[in-house]
């Protein structure tokens, strides 16, 4: 995201999302691929694929998530470019 990971630290995740929903930090079960647009350091969007697993205390409750997530906007233009195109062609 352009930014060190110091910087990120402590922030809330939601922070980071352009657009409320979908959120993937609220997952309440393990996920893949959850998509979500955030924004760079620079202002940019960047569309990123998630995987997710919730975190929880020993009552059961979620109290946090642990995660990887995958810069994937190249390919998801590609894809939307696709997807024009085809519709065009129609």
């Amino acid at each position: 995201l352009g930014q060190p990971a110091a910087a990120l630290l402590g922030e809330p995740a939601r922070e980071l999302l352009l657009h409320p929903e979908p959120n993937p930090f609220l997952a309440q079960a393990p996920a893949r691929d959850l998509r979500a647009w955030l924004r760079q350091a620079d202002g940019e969007p960047a569309c990123f694929s998630f995987a997710v697993v919730p975190l929880a205390d020993a009552m059961g409750r979620i109290v946090g998530l642990r995660g990887t997530g995958r810069d994937v906007t190249a390919e998801t233009r590609e894809a939307e470019a696709q997807a024009a195109a085809l519709r065009r062609a129609r």
